[in-house]
């Protein structure tokens, strides 16, 4: 039997020591991963922690990336996407635990990333009025920065911004996750050991729901068959998680997302809808261009007509149009407007119908 003088003790005050007399308050113990302070644990602690669990995941910030979207693109008028909120398909997902999906599909150019940025903001919005306990983590995909372009970007930034909702709860959680997954560093098995941290992370958080939102989905270039095949599997593992996701209609994506219990919106079977949203973007746009190049009311009309024919739905042809015309003379206006091509028709409403 061992000496009872040198028996240790924690005496949960913050100090650990021994009968025999010895104390260790506010000791920093180095570990494989982060320091484990004994005593005194404090901000100062959390925010090292914190910020050794950022180097060692690597995230891009989402946040970050949001702004500088928000920045580069035109704004949505408001009230324009209120169609995709009263949908059946959005409702149900809402609502429910079932389906644990939402996809949101359409050509280029439809719109989608300034869907995803109105839905951000009408759910944060719900969220916040109705006092339910969730959150929102999202991730914009960019196929031409390598940042944002591949599978293991995507859940790096879920994961980053999940835990700075919710840094108390999570960050022992995530600090241990991460040291589990350090030998896994450029190799086949890290993106399901990341999906396995995202998943297991959002269980553990104090949050009741945990939106995970990725835009632009079909800019994935690296990773993303074994990307849906987790997020298709994840529907069995919490009612807790709930995705909504935004993709052009590609056959990989559709493949994997579509089904009876996982509803798809279409922007292109939705076609009235859209062409209400982009006419009001088109008024929004011509009527300050009108102002800027004083333009009388029968040229505001031709442009905004000329637009409106010609749009196909797709907004960011009409947005690259307007700011052409913002470096043409008022004089020179109809005879440049019919020298911009019309946009190709998107090929998304036959491959629908089919």
């Amino acid at each position: 039997m061992a000496d009872r003088s040198s028996v240790q003790r924690n005496d949960l005050s913050g100090q650990f020591g021994s009968n025999g007399g010895t104390q260790l308050n506010g000791v920093v113990f180095e570990t494989r991963g982060a320091p484990v302070n004994i005593g005194h644990a404090g901000s100062e602690d959390q925010a090292t922690l914190y910020k050794q669990c950022i180097r060692d995941l690597r995230p891009t910030d989402p946040r970050i990336d949001k702004r500088r979207i928000e920045g580069s693109k035109d704004k949505l008028l408001q009230g324009s996407c209120s169609w995709v909120v009263n949908d059946t398909a959005f409702q149900s997902w809402w609502a429910h635990n079932d389906p644990h999906l939402l996809w949101i599909h359409g050509g280029p150019g439809k719109g989608k990333t300034m869907i995803m940025l109105s839905l951000y903001s009408e759910l944060s919005s719900r969220i916040e009025a109705t006092g339910s306990g969730a959150v929102v983590s999202y991730f914009f995909c960019q196929s031409t920065d390598p940042r944002l372009n591949h599978a293991v970007a995507v859940l790096r930034g879920l994961i980053f911004l999940l835990v700075a909702q919710d840094k108390k709860t999570l960050l022992p959680h995530w600090r241990e996750k991460l040291d589990e997954i350090e030998d896994l560093e450029g190799g086949s098995n890290l993106l399901y050991a990341l999906f396995k941290m995202l998943i297991d992370l959002s269980i553990e958080s104090r949050f009741s729901k945990v939106y995970l939102m990725i835009d632009a989905l079909d800019e994935c270039n690296s990773e993303l068959s074994p990307l849906l095949g987790e997020i298709n599997r994840s529907e069995s593992l919490s009612y807790k998680i709930k995705w909504l996701v935004t993709s052009r209609n590609e056959s990989l994506i559709r493949e994997s997302l579509s089904s009876h219990e996982c509803p798809g919106l279409s922007l292109e079977l939705n076609s009235t809808h859209v062409s209400q949203a982009i006419n009001a973007f088109i008024g929004a746009k011509v009527a300050k261009l009108a102002q800027m190049k004083q333009y009388d009311s029968d040229l505001k009309a031709q442009v905004e007509k000329y637009l409106s024919d010609k749009a196909g739905g797709i907004f960011l042809w009409v947005a690259s149009v307007c700011k052409e015309l913002e470096a043409v003379r008022k004089l020179d206006t109809m005879d440049n407007l019919g020298k911009f091509p019309a946009p190709p028709k998107s090929p998304e409403r036959n491959s629908q119908e089919r």
